[in-house]
């Protein structure tokens, strides 16, 4: 005690006594005490996790429970109600932007952004499945679905964080809520602007101009150090719209020589939904100088839910599978599906099919289909049918 520091206590001043200990007597006191089993990874799974969800964790393995544990750490800590909280500002801000016919693509990579940063939170306390199923919830749009090939749960959790993954889906969906309502308001039709709206034009080519100096700018080097210039490619392959019509023909041309030469007819046609698929419809005066053809709003849309081309498209394709399905064993013999060759678009489908006219006319029957009817017709198959 004696030399040790004085120190003021209650108005008296005491010696201060040095309760330090060495570096050795602490050493001794660790060794002394009892020592502790390290906890399994069970045993620490059931101190984070809520007692009810004990029975489906138990017999998970090693990388499920580490994946569990950082889910209920993350709870703890209220990740999932930010990332709920964040994801249903997504929604609306994505609504905000779906609303606005004049949205700038800029607007669409800060959404798609925030989205991606929304994503990477909620990820931590909510598997990929179940977050799809939120997103389509609080956005209207359909990510990815189970089943879908080639999709796993590790990229799908990928994909939800990736932000140009989330720029393509907002870009599609976007221009297609825009061209509905603009077909719905009657700008799209005959003696206006055919097809597409001049607004969706104009944001294509504008796309296309953006594409065409990227590709300008770019270079292709082969394996062997020869540069390219990757619009010389690119004009040379079926990417250019005029290469891609001329092997169109030819493919047409040859389907034809092919059918010539077993002794079957080769019949193009073009067929079209009913009219229920039809936003508008043409009308024609009598007049001095002949017809005259307009549009008006179709009737038959309206009562039947007004359809988007991509339901169209979707009930094409039913018709193509009937086709594909009934040809294969119609007229007692078998059709290659290689004579059928489909070439869908939006609102119109063109069919080159190679057959006989008798097994094109029991197609015809088969499906129900009026263009069918009146191509087979006109290749004269239409009256021989086939059970």
């Amino acid at each position: 005690m004696i030399g040790s520091p004085l120190i003021r206590t209650d108005g008296q001043y005491r010696h201060k006594v040095d309760t330090s200990c060495s570096q050795e007597a602490k050493q001794a006191a660790m060794q002394a005490r009892p020592k502790e089993a390290p906890l399994s990874l069970w045993e620490f799974v059931q101190k984070v996790a809520p007692e009810k969800d004990w029975p489906k964790l138990e017999g998970r393995s090693e990388a499920d429970l580490l994946d569990a544990i950082k889910v209920y750490i993350a709870r703890r800590e209220g990740c999932d109600e930010s990332g709920e909280q964040e994801l249903a500002a997504c929604g609306n801000a994505w609504r905000t932007l779906l609303a606005d016919d004049h949205a700038s693509d800029g607007d669409i990579k800060s959404l798609a952004k925030r989205c991606a940063g929304a994503m990477a939170v909620v990820l931590l306390t909510y598997s990929p499945w179940e977050i799809v199923e939120a997103v389509y919830e609080a956005l209207r749009i359909p990510f990815l679905h189970v089943g879908m090939r080639g999709v796993t749960t590790e990229s799908l959790g990928h994909r939800l964080r990736d932000e140009k993954t989330w720029r393509r889906h907002f870009r599609k969906a976007h221009a297609q809520a825009v061209e509905h309502r603009l077909t719905d308001a009657g700008r799209v039709m005959r003696g206006r602007e055919p097809v597409v709206s001049g607004l969706s034009r104009a944001k294509g080519r504008e796309r296309w101009r953006r594409s065409r100096e990227a590709i300008e700018a770019a270079q292709i080097v082969s394996a062997c150090g020869e540069t390219l210039d990757l619009a010389t490619a690119v004009d040379a392959s079926v990417s250019n719209p005029r290469n891609r019509l001329a092997e169109l023909v030819i493919r047409g041309r040859g389907m034809e020589a092919a059918a010539q030469e077993a002794g079957d007819a080769a019949v193009f046609l073009t067929i079209t939904n009913p009219s229920r698929y039809h936003p508008s419809r043409s009308r024609f005066l009598k007049t001095d100088q002949g017809r005259k053809y307009y549009s008006e709003p179709n009737p038959n849309w309206m009562e039947g839910g007004k359809p988007t081309p991509r339901e169209g498209n979707a009930a094409l394709l039913k018709v193509f599978a009937s086709c594909a399905a009934w040809s294969r064993t119609v007229s007692g013999r078998s059709m290659d599906c290689a004579w059928l060759s489909l070439t869908p678009t939006a609102r119109r489908t063109g069919i080159c099919w190679c057959s006989a006219p008798a097994t094109l006319g029991s197609v015809c029957h088969r499906v129900r289909n009026t263009g069918l009817r009146r191509g087979c017709r006109r290749a004269g198959g239409h009256d021989q049918r086939t059970r």
